[in-house]
């Protein structure tokens, strides 16, 4: 049974956990691809596999490698969301207006 913090303890958030809560609330996530763990376990819905992560990271009785593991997964996550936003960034450049590097 997980342990619950009371209310007048302060809650601490990781920045990875205030990153996938940012992406999960915001929508980001819901029209990349599915994502494919580092394990390689299964192909997951990006959205899905981000809420999965945040259980994972807010486990407080969960042993220290499965928390590392946890921890890991997610930046794994977080990079692959930022190229995949990068890579999008780039397909929505106008070439008309990139005439500069053709010179």
């Amino acid at each position: 049974m997980a342990k619950r913090l009371s209310r007048s303890e302060p809650k601490f958030r990781s920045g990875l956990e205030s990153w996938l809560v940012r992406k999960i609330h915001t929508g980001t996530l819901r029209g990349l691809p599915s994502y494919r763990s580092l394990h390689g376990r299964a192909v997951r819905n990006a959205e899905e596999y981000a809420r999965q992560l945040l259980v994972s990271l807010r486990d407080l009785d969960a042993e220290f490698e499965v928390l590392e593991r946890a921890r890991d997964d997610g930046r794994s996550f977080r990079s692959w969301v930022e190229a995949q936003a990068s890579d999008r960034s780039l397909e929505r450049v106008d070439p008309t207006r990139v005439r500069w590097a053709e010179a």
